[in-house]
């Protein structure tokens, strides 16, 4: 096979939402630059920045030409339904100006502005994409860096994909329609992936640096009550959120009261659950069996990392 239609088949896009990571985003561009397999298009959507975010990025733009951004009006930070329609935006935009400038992709993907990549992060989850047809979306490892230095990884069940840093096979991505206006967008997406008969999957040795902790970008407080907010909203099972609110109260129960207050307000405010059929009978299904294996197996279920 020649260079040229190796790169080809190997190509991919990429969309970065960024607001006020000042602090952050020169890691993420850096550790971008320095992929042993670099996209053939990025863009960064800056979400109304008022630090030197869009600076950061304008030097990016000049020394790159396959680095580009698109600047939206500022608003509050939101992570999830705002977050949708960031992304969204972005993969409109970046399929348009790859198509006007006659780009061929196999993949596209989304990196959080918060995140340090490992120099073959790419390269190595378009090599698992090449080993199996069916894998529609693909990450790597969510890792932290703890105050003594020491490297931790962030386990998920069932080992599905994260969405801070992922890729997505085009014909899934199509077949999709990217991301689904909901919470916990990530989850969905890997939902729909799977209804539509691809295979998702999170590999543990392909990694990138979070470099936040997950549900932190809004306070923890706040980020479990969201979490409990995007449970009701994709239609867990009654029963098993009360017994993960009672697992996380136990545990933690200043976050467990968190997540109760977000169970609270979806009842109390009439939040519709998502429309999607497929999507809402697959988490009501899904958890029931969560609770059937507690019941009548006395398995242990992580109860706070059901995605």
């Amino acid at each position: 096979m020649n260079a040229n239609i190796e790169t080809t088949h190997r190509s991919y896009i990429l969309i970065t939402p960024a607001k006020n990571e000042e602090l952050n985003i020169e890691k993420l561009i850096f550790s971008v630059m320095n992929q042993t397999l670099k996209p053939l298009l990025w863009l960064i959507i800056d979400d109304g920045s008022t630090d030197s975010t869009p600076e950061i990025i304008h030097k990016a733009e000049l020394e790159h030409e396959w680095v580009t951004s698109i600047t939206l009006n500022e608003k509050p930070r939101d992570v999830h339904k705002h977050y949708v329609e960031i992304c969204n935006n972005g993969f409109r935009n970046i399929i348009d100006i790859a198509a006007s400038r006659g780009l061929d992709f196999n993949y596209i993907g989304v990196v959080d502005a918060d995140i340090i990549l490992e120099n073959t992060f790419f390269e190595n989850l378009i090599t698992e994409f090449e080993k199996n047809s069916s894998l529609g979306i693909a990450s790597g490892a969510v890792t932290y860096i703890d105050e003594n230095g020491n490297e931790e990884i962030e386990y998920v069940k069932n080992d599905e994909p994260v969405g801070a840093m992922r890729l997505w096979n085009i014909e899934c991505f199509n077949e999709t329609n990217g991301y689904y206006s909901s919470y916990a967008p990530d989850s969905v997406s890997n939902v729909l992936a799977l209804l539509n008969g691809w295979e998702v999957k999170l590999f543990y040795h392909i990694k990138a640096i979070h470099l936040r902790k997950t549900r932190t970008a809004e306070g923890v407080y706040n980020g479990y009550k969201l979490m409990a907010v995007s449970d009701y909203y994709r239609n867990y099972h009654p029963l098993f959120l009360i017994l993960k609110s009672l697992s996380i109260l136990i545990k933690r129960p200043l976050i467990g009261i968190s997540y109760i207050h977000g169970l609270i307000y979806c009842i109390s405010n009439h939040i519709e659950k998502i429309d999607d059929v497929g999507v809402k009978n697959y988490y009501y299904t899904k958890t029931l069996s969560d609770i059937k294996k507690i019941v009548f197996y006395s398995k242990s279920v992580s109860l706070g990392e059901t995605n």
